[in-house]
């Protein structure tokens, strides 16, 4: 029992000193003096999946990043409104709704119309009793002229007495003629003061024919495009005096988006930038734009500076109200950079992970300039053509920092 007991000793004493002899690799080693080196044994180099980026010169556009709301664009958009007092018989949209130019969008009974409808018909009907007695001398007249021309022709009633026969006959005939003229000129004169006011086309034609009288106003869409605003119901009472609109009808294939920049950002904003825009409704759509406007003064309250971009919308995803996030580009520059996921914060530095062989990287302090997009400049730490880890940096730091504590 005494020699198993001697022989199992033997064989941990002879283990003890094979791992003494071959101690497995570190997670990080640190040099007397020098930087630090994390160096990782195969199954975490498996778990980080390492992949490296080259440390150099691209040239990064510059951006101005604001947030902002989609609105209508007002030179797209036109107010409705109507041209007489009345009373709303029906509303046929709603906010939302798409229309075409000249769709019908309310009703309502004006006794604005009425009346002039009623005056139209009333003229027209002094002007029939007037044609009728023109006709009745038209008719007097000719027998006149034509009993005075055969006596002439005969020779037995004078030039004279013909002639003057002829002449009453013209005078008769250009009265009638000036009615006629009279009755068109009213018509027309009607029908484009009831146009105006939103009758239907023909309206004043209908009324002469039928001899009837309709106090309906129609207000029309004047352009296609998407109700963004409705302020009236069935039932109320409109007065052309308001200087509130029915309804507002955008054409929405463009859209403005307002942001703010902060006053650091002002000398490189100015109109005609190219912007880019996205949105939490639709992941992964960039909307493309140009900036048209830049006020002339700053927010006192925000000392912000209001700018305004026109945004291409012609499958009309972006609506009224909506927030976005606005990137302004403002120009290009050529820097030593790398990608930002390569950096990581340790303490009061930043760092990235150089490889130095397979298994051992070396953590380097950086000075760093502007993050630009998805690259970040590299003022101090590292020269171009340096590799530098992307993915599996962060666990880099953790074994560095896992040293250190």
């Amino acid at each position: 029992m005494k020699r198993v007991l001697a022989v199992i000793a033997a064989l941990l004493v002879a283990g003890c000193s094979a791992q003494a002899e071959n101690p497995a690799p570190r997670p990080v080693v640190a040099t007397a003096g020098g930087p630090v080196r994390v160096r990782l044994d195969p199954a975490q180099l498996a778990r980080a999946q390492i992949t490296t980026a080259t440390a150099q010169k691209r040239r990064l556009g510059l951006q101005v990043l604001t947030g902002g709301q989609v609105q209508s664009a007002a030179n797209r958009t036109l107010q409705v409104a109507t041209a007489v007092d009345g009373l709303i018989e029906r509303v046929n949209v709603q906010a939302g709704d798409r229309v075409q130019a000249g769709q019908v969008l309310a009703v309502l009974k004006s006794n604005d119309v009425s009346q002039i409808e009623s005056e139209l018909m009333q003229q027209v009907l002094e002007l029939q009793a007037d044609r009728q007695q023109a006709v009745v001398q038209v008719n007097l007249t000719r027998s006149q002229r034509d009993r005075e021309r055969k006596l002439f022709d005969d020779r037995i009633g004078s030039r004279a007495d013909y002639e003057v026969a002829q002449s009453e006959y013209q005078k008769a005939l250009a009265a009638l003629t000036g009615i006629d003229s009279k009755r068109t000129a009213l018509i027309t004169a009607t029908a484009e003061r009831l146009r105006l006011l939103g009758a239907l086309p023909g309206e004043a034609v209908r009324v002469v024919g039928e001899r009837r009288v309709d106090d309906r106003v129609y207000i029309r869409a004047r352009r296609s495009g998407i109700v963004t605003e409705r302020s009236v119901n069935p039932g109320e009472l409109v007065d052309a005096d308001d200087s509130k609109p029915m309804f507002a009808v955008a054409d929405l294939s463009e859209v403005w988006l307002v942001g703010q920049v902060f006053e650091q950002d002002i000398p490189r904003v100015h109109t005609g930038l190219p912007v880019s825009v996205r949105i939490d409704s639709y992941p992964g759509k960039t909307f493309t734009g140009r900036l048209d406007y830049v006020a002339a003064a700053l927010d006192p309250d925000t000392r912000t500076l209001a700018v305004r971009a026109t945004v291409y919308n012609r499958e009309g995803r972006l609506k009224p109200a909506m927030f976005a996030r606005m990137t302004i580009a403002t120009g290009s520059v050529q820097v030593l950079s790398v990608p930002a996921e390569a950096v990581q914060k340790s303490g009061e530095i930043y760092v990235a992970y150089v490889p130095v062989s397979g298994d051992t990287f070396e953590e380097r302090p950086l000075k760093l300039g502007r993050t630009i997009g998805n690259y970040v400049e590299v003022l101090a730490g590292l020269k171009p053509g340096e590799p530098v880890v992307v993915r599996g940096s962060l666990q880099l730091q953790g074994q560095a920092q896992q040293l250190a504590s």
